[in-house]
C-alpha cells in the first residue's frame, strides 16, 4: 500500500497501527497525500488484477515533478492487505471529487466462481480532501506473532527513503 502511495507521487504517508491488543474494532489506517484516484481510476485501473501500468500508460516513471520509477509490478499489491484484514475501505480525492468504497474479503470469496465482485460507491466521509485514505478493518488475530513497529519503520524508511517522515 505504501508502494501505491509512492506511485501516486505522495510526499507523505502516515500509518496508524493499533497499540492495544487487536479486537474486532481495531483498524490500521494508511493515509497519503498523493494524486488520488477518480472513480474511473479506481474501477478501471486500481481494481484491475494484473494490470500492467507501464504498458497501459507507456511509462516507467510517475508524472513530473517527481518522476520516480514506478514500483508497482502486477496490480496485486493492494490485495496483500487481506493477509491481515478482511475489509479494506478506500477513500480517494482527485480533482475535487472524493470517491469511496469497501472491498470485503468474504464477499470477494463468495463471488469468486463468477470472477466478478461489486463494490458499490459510498458517500464520502469528509475525512479526505487530497490523496488516499485506506482503512483496514476486521483485522485477523495471529497467535504468537507480533510485529516490531521499530522494524516496520526501519524497513519502510529503507525502502522508501525520502517518502516517510
Amino acid at each position: 500500500l505504501v508502494a501505491n502511495a509512492w506511485d501516486a507521487n505522495a510526499t507523505e504517508v502516515h500509518i496508524t497501527i493499533p497499540e492495544t491488543p487487536i479486537d474486532d474494532r481495531s483498524k490500521i489506517v494508511i493515509r497519503d497525500n498523493g494524486i488520488g484516484m477518480s472513480d474511473s481510476d479506481l474501477r478501471k485501473k486500481y481494481l484491475i488484477v494484473g494490470r500492467d501500468r507501464r504498458e497501459d500508460e507507456q511509462a516507467n516513471e510517475t508524472p513530473a515533478p517527481r518522476s520516480r520509477l514506478i514500483m508497482g509490478r502486477k496490480g496485486i499489491g493492494k490485495f496483500s492487505a487481506f493477509g491481515i484484514a478482511r475489509a479494506m475501505e478506500i477513500e480517494s480525492a482527485s480533482n475535487g471529487t472524493v470517491n469511496r468504497f469497501v472491498m470485503d474479503y468474504d464477499q470477494m470469496l463468495a463471488s469468486a466462481p463468477k470472477r466478478h465482485a461489486e463494490f458499490p460507491a459510498l458517500p464520502p466521509t469528509g475525512a479526505v480532501s487530497e490523496g488516499t485514505l485506506i482503512t483496514l478493518g476486521r483485522i485477523a488475530k495471529y497467535r504468537n506473532r507480533s510485529i516490531s513497529l521499530t522494524r516496520l519503520r526501519r524497513g519502510l524508511a529503507k525502502r522508501f527513503d525520502g517518502l516517510l517522515a
